[in-house]
């Protein structure tokens, strides 16, 4: 396809299972960030709006690229969040990072937890890999840098 976005433009993909914090992840970033986020939601536009089961070759997959590439031709960041599970998704995800313009970050998100009577959230890894960042939350470097950066 064309490029998309511009030098400018920051598109985030963030993947990982159920409940492992994308959606926390991704309100984090969008609530530091302000406005000009665009969020692309893998559950919304195949669950909701499409109401189709997650399978090869699924209508969800090719709107899900158009509509991050519409975003950031029209100037948002966008963070594209959900499972993308790379049997089903690889290919319009190589396609559409190699031809975003701008910065490109892509990560797994970390299982994140919140125990009862604590306000933060905590990786449900060993405390020596925790780190905390500004907003509090707590959790793996592998997350950290996105928050942070």
């Amino acid at each position: 396809m064309a490029q998309t976005g511009t030098a400018a433009t920051r598109l985030v993909v963030l993947r990982g299972n159920s409940g492992s914090g994308k959606s926390t992840v991704a309100t984090l970033l969008r609530d530091r960030i302000g406005r000009g986020v665009a969020w692309v939601e893998q559950d919304y536009i195949r669950r909701i709006l499409l109401r189709e089961h997650d399978r090869p070759d699924a209508t969800n997959i090719g709107l899900l690229g158009h509509t991050v590439r519409y975003a950031l031709d029209a100037g948002y960041h966008v963070i594209l969040e959900g499972i993308l599970n790379s049997g089903r998704y690889a290919a319009m995800l190589t396609e559409l990072t190699a031809d975003h313009r701008g910065t490109v970050t892509t990560t797994s998100t970390c299982p994140l937890r919140k125990p009862s009577g604590d306000t933060r959230f905590e990786h449900n890894e060993t405390p020596s890999r925790l780190t905390t960042c500004a907003s509090g939350l707590t959790h793996s470097t592998c997350c950290h840098h996105l928050i942070s950066g």
